[in-house]
């Protein structure tokens, strides 16, 4: 049985004749192709739990197509020799304070305080939001009449 590397490797070899990161769209779904045939035919590895979370072949084609993609940005040998990079650095996603008071509503469903803690906390992160996304405004470019607005 193949890694799921292995199996991206030599699809992209059958199809482009070398191993090679320079694929047009087309390609990458025939490598899909392939690796999906592949995961069907138990030549792939693919656990248990991934059967029956990709129980059709167009989802484990929308899986295999993914797996093509990631692997050619992060696989030096497709992608140049170059180290991946994520785009973006995510940090911490979600406010820690409301995550602890919905992990607190899970072992104490029924409390008040509980409730109206993470009603509180979320309409501070609303007004946080809020004024984050308020533009500030240059008070003396306004014409006269609209200054009292701002």
């Amino acid at each position: 049985m193949k890694k799921q590397n292995e199996a991206v490797f030599a699809a992209i070899t059958s199809i482009k004749g070398s191993l090679t990161g320079d694929l047009t769209a087309q390609e990458i779904s025939q490598v899909a192709e392939i690796v999906t045939q592949g995961i069907e035919d138990g030549e792939v590895a693919f656990s248990d739990e991934a059967h029956v979370k990709y129980d059709t072949t167009a989802k484990k084609f929308s899986y295999a197509k993914s797996m093509v993609k990631n692997w050619l940005r992060k696989s030096t040998t497709l992608n140049g020799g170059n180290k991946y990079v994520p785009e973006t650095k995510r940090g911490p996603v979600g406010d820690a304070t409301l995550k602890a008071l919905k992990a607190l509503l899970a072992q104490h469903p029924d409390n008040q305080e509980v409730l109206d803690a993470i009603e509180a906390q979320e309409a501070k992160i609303a007004a946080d939001k809020a004024s984050k996304n308020t533009k500030k405004i240059d008070v003396d470019a306004l014409p006269e009449h609209l200054r009292k607005f701002a």
